[in-house]
């Protein structure tokens, strides 16, 4: 991918031989001479930092952050920004007005994938958000809104995110100094059950996790390499400076065992009657029921290790911003107790919030909003394959370029859509007139654009909801105290993750029950499970 690549130069990890280095020279050198004689322009390119021979402008990008440095570059150059990477070139949105024009507007013309080597070494290559743009995405497209968006999903969908929060909830109480792991284990059992249903296979579970860890090990700078320089996937582990190592290679095997054994698990429970509602339980119906051919039930596999490693993975769509929304609520203390009044006016004490509440509580939902705002997960878009020669602001964008959303820039700093982007103010989602929601929504666009957007937004986003709203109703969150007794005032400081995500940094913070009667409701809910 675009920002491991680049991070590879900027941090010296290129590869470490002096025979890779002179191949991936003269891959560059015929490379560029091919696109000169290919490509003869009748517009300009888009505005960008000068390119060194060979390099491009790999070596301009820091390892950490390269969104800010795109969005530097777009209030140098104009946006779009042409980098080249190497011998390719990569046109990067940073405006929300450009980024839908292309990417909606255009989305027949940029909705493809570029060639991703690495993906197809390590078997990713047959799920969703890496195939083409073609048949059988579309397939899998239809699959996954039949499980996740319309409105009989949305139905069925409701019982996996209410256990799921009560869990949650549960173990605040039990063990506050906890959330961190909570979150996280509110994310994946909640992607899980929505997807194989309920598994009591706790292997399984943790085999599920094994890979996850082990596919986002795979993002690292040097392998990423792979995707310019496909040759390098023919070096051999055992050669110093190769980028690939042998547990690379080994990951399709697991990725397909683990595929089957899901896949299997939750098809034997619906068979025998014993299985609960899921994703793959809704793809099975059609299937069983002659509706599909004889090929589908590998897709179906692909499909549902989409659903639960994609939601799992990035904890980008809920888990990042719950712990962002923790972290924001002890600083902006004003903040959390006017979400509390509202809760109590609106919903009262002797219940917790539910998804029909949703349009009655504008400032929560502002609240998360704001949260979205404030630290994109997935700074920077998986990128995109320009299908045909296109035009755009008179600029001439080529045939097979690649296409980033900075997502940062777009939902964070665009000055035409938010004023005084780096505070952190729910208010700017208000309406001061008639107290309804204003503004512009980040939700439409965090979740990428177009025909590309994450089918699984209004899911990921419901549930977040559900989870900030009874965190609200049901906690206080305050400051931690230290060994003297003084409170621990954390920063809203994000840090760069494994596989491009931002997270908070590591604090500390209180979480404890408002009343007896919010622990007694959390008590009876949790005995029902």
């Amino acid at each position: 991918m675009l920002p491991t690549v680049l991070a590879s130069v900027a941090s010296g990890g290129l590869v470490a031989t002096a025979t890779v280095i002179v191949l991936a020279l003269c891959y560059i050198s015929c490379a560029s001479v091919w696109r000169r004689c290919k490509y003869l322009p009748s517009h300009p390119p888009p505005p960008g930092p000068q390119p060194l021979p060979l390099l491009g402008n790999a070596h301009q990008v820091p390892r950490d952050y390269p969104y800010r440095t795109f969005s530097k570059w777009a209030e140098r150059f104009g946006d779009p920004v042409l980098v080249k990477v190497f011998h390719k070139p990569v046109i990067v949105l940073n405006s929300l007005r450009n980024a839908k024009e292309l990417l909606e507007v255009r989305g027949a013309k940029y909705s493809d994938r570029p060639p991703l080597y690495l993906m197809k070494i390590i078997g990713f290559d047959v799920t969703t958000p890496f195939l083409c743009y073609g048949e059988q995405w579309r397939r899998h497209r239809k699959w996954i809104q039949a499980g996740y968006v319309d409105q009989a999903a949305v139905a069925r969908l409701r019982p996996f995110q209410r256990r799921g929060t009560t869990m949650l909830l549960a173990r605040l109480v039990q063990y506050p100094e906890d959330f961190d792991d909570h979150v996280k284990r509110f994310v994946t059992t909640l992607i899980m059950d929505s997807t194989y249903g309920r598994l009591s296979n706790e292997a399984l579970i943790t085999s599920s996790m094994s890979l996850l860890e082990r596919f986002i090990e795979t993002g690292t700078p040097a392998a990423s390499l792979v995707d310019y320089f496909p040759f390098l996937q023919y070096i051999p582990p055992w050669i110093p400076g190769s980028v690939l190592n042998t547990d690379t290679w080994k990951i399709p095997q697991r990725l397909n065992s683990l595929m089957d054994d899901l896949f299997q698990n939750a098809k034997s429970a619906m068979i025998s009657g014993t299985g609960n509602d899921s994703f793959v339980s809704c793809m099975l119906e059609q299937h069983l029921s002659g509706q599909n051919g004889a090929d589908e039930e590998a897709q179906m596999k692909a499909a549902a290790i989409t659903v639960y490693l994609g939601g799992s993975r990035r904890g980008s769509s809920t888990g990042i911003p719950l712990k962002t929304f923790i972290l924001a609520m002890i600083i902006h203390e004003e903040v959390y107790a006017k979400a509390q009044r509202e809760i109590d006016e609106v919903v009262g004490s002797t219940r917790l919030p539910e998804l029909n509440d949703r349009d009655s509580l504008p400032y929560v939902d502002a609240i998360l909003k704001e949260v979205y705002r404030i630290n994109t997960p997935l700074p920077i878009s998986i990128p995109r394959r320009v299908v045909e020669d296109d035009e755009f602001l008179g600029f001439q964008i080529p045939k097979g370029t690649s296409v980033v959303a900075n997502l940062w820039s777009v939902v964070h700093r665009d000055p035409e859509c938010y004023a005084d982007p780096d505070e952190f103010n729910p208010g700017r989602f208000i309406d001061p007139a008639s107290g309804k929601s204003a503004g512009v929504d980040p939700r439409d666009y965090i979740f990428s654009f177009g025909r590309r957007e994450c089918p699984g937004r209004r899911f990921a986003d419901d549930s977040l909801w559900l989870a900030v709203s009874n965190i609200i109703a049901a906690f206080n969150i305050e400051k931690a105290v230290d060994a003297e007794g003084r409170e621990v005032t954390p920063s809203l400081t994000f840090l760069p993750g494994p596989s491009r995500r931002v997270h908070p940094e590591n604090f500390t913070c209180s979480i404890r029950p408002r009343s007896q009667r919010a622990l007694e409701l959390i008590t009876e809910m949790s005995s029902n499970l």
